[in-house]
């Protein structure tokens, strides 16, 4: 897609920085999605004046996108709150243009094993900082999740070569194509 006009769709983009800095290097329009009306309000504030960005309200999987398609789809530290990886992607891969791509990152994807410990990581750490419930909508996906799909990673934290790495992330960048491309 580079060099060529890239409409790029953000999923959580809560205050918009990220849709905002997209905005800055994409060739085509930018658009950030979230239910959360306080940030997107923000957003709004904050990146009026960009004239290829702007941000809705709601949920994609209420068919408010209608038959809108997009060349690029992000969802940065966002997956996470979708209960069925499966439902969010298969609706993500609808809207995505033939050559187009999904890219899931900042967000923690695990093995299926380890899934169990996680929750448990998450409620107790959700209830020490006062928001018990807040466990209940942070969702944990495993990278076995991702077999139905046409995936490939471009950053896999377990991976020898950047275990060795000073610049050590604990997530993974996952790319999700088109399966009949």
């Amino acid at each position: 897609m580079k060099g060529h006009i890239c409409n790029i769709l953000e999923i959580g983009c809560g205050n918009g920085w990220l849709s905002a800095k997209l905005a800055i290097v994409a060739r085509g329009n930018v658009t950030g999605i979230d239910i959360n009306i306080v940030e997107l309000e923000q957003a709004r504030k904050v990146f009026a004046k960009a004239p290829n960005l702007r941000f809705m309200y709601g949920d994609i999987r209420s068919g408010m996108l209608q038959d809108q398609r997009y060349d690029l789809i992000v969802f940065a530290a966002s997956i996470q709150y979708f209960p069925s990886l499966d439902e969010i992607l298969k609706v993500a891969l609808n809207h995505l243009t033939l050559q187009g791509e999904i890219h899931i990152l900042d967000s923690h994807l695990y093995r299926f094993n380890e899934i169990a410990e996680a929750r448990q990581r998450s409620k107790k750490y959700y209830t020490q900082m006062g928001f018990r419930e807040m466990s209940e909508y942070y969702f944990h996906h495993s990278i076995e999740d991702l077999r139905p799909f046409s995936f490939f990673m471009l950053h896999n934290p377990h991976a020898l070569k950047n275990k060795l790495t000073f610049h050590k992330s604990p997530f993974h960048w996952v790319v999700v194509k088109n399966s009949y491309l």
